[in-house]
């Protein structure tokens, strides 16, 4: 009998990939240097039992928000495009949660071995862009030009 455990090879947190797709069939995929915040909290409430005893119940499960990070890319590039779109879209009539629940993506961000395959990852549905930030711009350095796309998504899970 084997161990499967024996043949697990830590892996790198260096090493992932990110791949977006939209419920029209929009794919693409998006490297960053940075992808933190994936995770969720089970939020709870205090209640009192029959026999007065006080305990903590959950109530809801509340996702992070996805925090996406690169250096600044061509606008044509599939992922601003996309980010600029579901942002142009808000200032139209009609915009809003609506657009949101048009232009969202399930976004699939996966961990991967030494020969590139997936060995762990994560589904966060209908995902959406809720903030965009630049680094700031300075004269009396010289690094790269970084943005900060966060993402709200109504579910996270663990696929792999």
């Amino acid at each position: 009998m084997t161990n499967n455990m024996s043949d697990w090879v830590y892996p790198v947190d260096y090493y992932f990939l990110v791949d977006f797709q939209n419920m029209y069939g929009l794919k693409f995929q998006a490297s960053f240097f940075e992808v933190s915040n994936i995770g969720w909290t089970i939020n709870t409430d205090n209640k009192v039992t029959d026999s007065n005893e006080a305990i903590r119940v959950p109530n809801n499960i509340s996702p992070q928000k996805v925090s996406l990070k690169r250096p600044v890319s061509p606008i044509s590039d599939d992922l601003a495009s996309w980010v600029n779109r579901c942002a142009t879209m808000m200032y139209l009539p009609g915009g809003g949660s609506g657009v949101y629940y048009k232009k969202a993506c399930d976004v699939v961000i996966k961990l991967l071995d030494k020969s590139g395959n997936p060995i762990a990852a994560w589904s966060c549905n209908h995902a959406y862009p809720v903030s965009y930030s630049l680094s700031a711009l300075k004269s009396d350095s010289s690094g790269l030009t970084i943005e900060t796309i966060e993402l709200a998504y109504n579910r996270l899970e663990r696929i792999k």
